[in-house]
């Protein structure tokens, strides 16, 4: 189904931690789920720990294209071309800032900016404002040497991105999810609860724009989402110790559509935030992920 093609997995992080000699090591012996098999490997050492923060290059999150796999990094993305038991690297754009998790549709890689940028920031060889956060936008038509053609600011930045064909606008609808809340320059707390929804031009990504604001339920931001299309037409968001359900188009329920979410229940797990639950006791971590199944 051509919707596996560029559906992130945003659950998947691969983060190397260990030692360059020990991230050499044969996968083949490594322990792994029962029928899950690595079929090959692409090297790529990096580490959290002894590495200032506009120097990392840890990897993030994986979107596929054709044979093409758009590795996030937080400096950036790699192209791969999935070769069986073989992936090449065959290009590293770099775009330093943290976080990087990427959508990925024909031509066009949006590319998530997480937190403000620190004076001295680059994308791509061109200097990023400071205090930007948000999404860049690159066109890959020639992957091995992608362009940077836009970068749109977000409220709260972005932390993971998942997007959809709107194929009768000739546009990419993307659902911007954030890592949190943040402290205004007034001091107030604003929780950043609620999912920005922005459209990609297919013919002109450079000119990317919000087109709507889509409220959470509580006060909590919603960290990742995931989709469901055909006959079923549903988001689902995973923010705070609840996970939020959303009509967005063509189905049993009227109302919805992708850029106009309609919000239908939440399902809620009191103490998955590790502080408790009740409105005396913060919420100290989100429910992570969240994806569809047939």
């Amino acid at each position: 189904m051509r919707l596996s093609r560029f559906l992130v997995f945003a659950g998947l992080t691969l983060i190397a931690l260990t030692l360059p000699l020990a991230a050499a090591a044969d996968h083949g012996t490594r322990p792994h789920t029962k029928n899950i098999h690595a079929l090959g490997h692409s090297p790529h050492a990096a580490s959290f720990f002894g590495v200032i923060s506009a120097q990392r290059n840890i990897n993030s999150d994986i979107a596929f294209w054709e044979n093409y796999v758009i590795h996030g990094n937080y400096d950036g993305f790699r192209i791969l071309r999935d070769a069986p038991g073989n992936p090449k690297e065959i290009s590293w754009t770099h775009c330093n800032g943290d976080q990087g998790d990427i959508v990925v549709w024909e031509n066009i890689v949006v590319r998530a900016w997480n937190s403000p940028a620190p004076a001295g920031r680059f994308c791509d060889g061109a200097p990023v404002p400071p205090g930007f956060e948000g999404v860049h936008i690159f066109d890959i038509s020639n992957v091995e040497d992608p362009v940077l053609v836009g970068q749109l600011p977000l409220d709260c930045g972005s932390h993971t991105l998942t997007a959809i064909p709107d194929l009768a606008l000739n546009r990419l609808i993307v659902y911007n999810q954030t890592s949190g809340g943040r402290t205004l320059p007034d001091g107030t707390f604003d929780p950043c609860n609620y999912i920005t929804i922005f459209a990609v031009p297919l013919a002109a990504p450079g000119t990317a724009a919000v087109i709507n604001k889509e409220p959470l339920m509580e006060d909590h931001a919603c960290h990742d989402s995931g989709v469901i299309l055909g006959s079923v037409n549903k988001m689902v968001c995973a923010s705070g110790d609840m996970t939020n359900v959303f009509d967005i188009g063509a189905n049993e329920i009227p109302g919805g559509s992708p850029e106009d979410p309609v919000w239908l229940f939440n399902i809620m797990e009191p103490g998955v935030c590790g502080g408790g639950s009740g409105d005396d006791v913060p919420c100290n971590g989100n429910w992570h992920s969240a994806a569809w199944s047939w």
